[in-house]
C-alpha cells in the first residue's frame, strides 16, 4: 500500500519540478520616468477639433506647451492624412469644400520681437490659408487681420489685410497738397471679397467693419471713404450674386453692429453720429435697411426709440435679429439705462 501511494507522489513531484526549471525568470520591472517640466514640453493638447459637413474629413490641432502646433486633416473615408504648421481659427466652409484659417507667425520670431520690444505695426503678422478638401491644394495669402466665411453657405471668403504703415519720408519737399489718407485702425484697411470657385476677388478700401448674411446672399461693410474708388463714408450692400455694390447709408462718424435677418434681406446697424473724440458720452443711432430700399432708415436714436423711457440705445450690445422677415429688428437688447 505504501508503494502504491509513493509512486503518484514522485509523479507528482517531478512535474512540479519540470515545469519550475522550464519557467522563465520575470524581468523586473521597468523603472519608471519621473514627471518633469522636460516631460511637460513634450506633451501635446488638441485645442480645437471638428468635421466637415460631409462627414469626409475630421480636423483637429495639436499644440505643443511651448512651440508651434501643426492642424491635421484626416480624411475619414478615404484614408488620408494632411498637415499645416501653425494653423489656427480653423473654419470650414458650409459645402465642404476649403478649410480656411490663420496661418500663424513662428513662436520663436514673436518671442524675439517682443524682446525686441518691437511695436504693434513692426510684429510679425498672420497669413490667411485656403486649404481645398478637395485637391489638398494649399493657398497662403501674407499680412491678414481678420477673415469670414457665410455661415450657411459656400464660395466665398472675405478677409481684410493689414498693411505696414509706411515709414516717413524726411527727405520729401513740403507741399501744399493734402497728404494721401492712410490706412490705421481708425481709417480702416483693404477688404478682399473672393470667389472660392472662380478665384476672382473685389477689393475695398478703408473698411472698419464687414459681415456675411448667414445665407451667403450679400455682404455689408462699413468705410471711412475718401480714396480714388469710393469717395463717400457709410455703408454698402453687395449682392453676391452679381456682384452689384449698393451704398444704403453716407454719413461720418463711428458705424457697426452689421447684422442681417436669416434670409439676408434685411440689414440693421448702430452709428455714433459724433465725430469729436472728446465727448463724455455718445449718443448712438439705430439704422434699418430691407432689400428694395434706396437708403437705411433710422429707427432710434435718443429722442426716438420704442424702448422705456430713459434708455439709450446701445453701441456695445448684439443686435438680435429675427428668424422670419419682420418690418424691423427686435432691439430688446439694444438699450442701457
Amino acid at each position: 500500500m505504501k508503494k502504491l501511494l509513493l509512486l503518484p507522489l514522485l509523479v507528482l513531484t517531478s512535474m512540479a519540478y519540470g515545469q519550475k526549471k522550464g519557467k522563465k525568470p520575470t524581468p523586473p520591472p521597468l523603472p519608471k520616468k519621473a514627471l518633469t517640466h522636460s516631460v511637460y514640453d513634450g506633451w501635446k493638447s488638441i485645442t480645437y477639433r471638428t468635421l466637415s459637413n460631409d462627414g469626409d474629413w475630421a480636423i483637429y490641432t495639436a499644440n505643443p506647451q511651448e512651440g508651434d502646433g501643426n492642424a491635421i486633416f484626416y480624411g475619414l473615408k478615404k484614408s488620408k492624412i494632411d498637415s499645416v504648421q501653425r494653423a489656427a481659427d480653423i473654419r470650414v466652409s458650409y459645402d465642404s469644400e476649403v478649410a480656411v484659417f490663420k496661418i500663424k507667425p513662428q513662436a520663436a520670431v514673436v518671442r524675439d520681437a517682443k524682446r525686441k520690444k518691437k511695436k504693434r505695426e513692426d510684429m510679425p503678422k498672420d497669413s490667411l490659408g485656403i486649404y481645398s478638401l478637395k485637391t489638398s491644394q494649399l493657398t497662403k495669402i501674407p499680412k491678414v487681420s481678420s477673415f469670414a466665411l457665410p455661415e450657411k453657405a459656400g464660395g466665398f471668403v472675405a478677409y481684410q489685410l493689414e498693411t505696414p504703415a509706411a515709414k516717413r519720408d524726411t527727405t520729401a519737399r513740403r507741399t501744399n497738397r493734402k497728404p494721401a489718407k492712410k490706412e490705421s485702425e481708425e481709417n480702416g484697411y483693404q477688404l478682399v471679397l473672393k470667389n472660392l470657385k472662380s478665384g476672382t476677388q473685389t477689393s475695398y478700401s478703408f473698411v472698419t467693419d464687414y459681415a456675411f448674411s448667414k445665407n451667403g446672399k450679400r455682404l455689408a461693410y462699413v468705410t471711412t471713404g475718401n480714396d480714388s474708388t469710393v469717395k463717400l463714408p457709410g455703408v454698402y450692400v453687395v449682392d453676391l450674386a452679381n456682384g452689384s455694390s449698393q451704398k444704403v447709408f453716407e454719413a461720418k462718424g463711428k458705424t457697426k453692429k452689421l447684422s442681417f435677418d436669416e434670409a439676408g434681406d434685411q440689414l440693421a446697424f448702430v452709428t455714433d453720429p459724433d465725430t469729436n473724440a472728446k465727448s463724455l458720452v455718445h449718443y448712438h443711432q439705430l439704422y434699418y435697411w430691407k432689400s428694395g430700399q434706396a437708403q437705411a432708415l433710422k429707427v432710434a436714436d435718443q429722442a426716438n426709440q420704442p424702448g422705456p423711457k430713459g434708455w439709450l440705445v446701445s453701441g456695445d450690445a448684439p443686435l438680435a435679429s429675427p428668424k422670419t422677415a419682420q418690418n424691423y429688428f427686435s432691439v430688446r437688447l439694444l438699450f442701457l439705462r
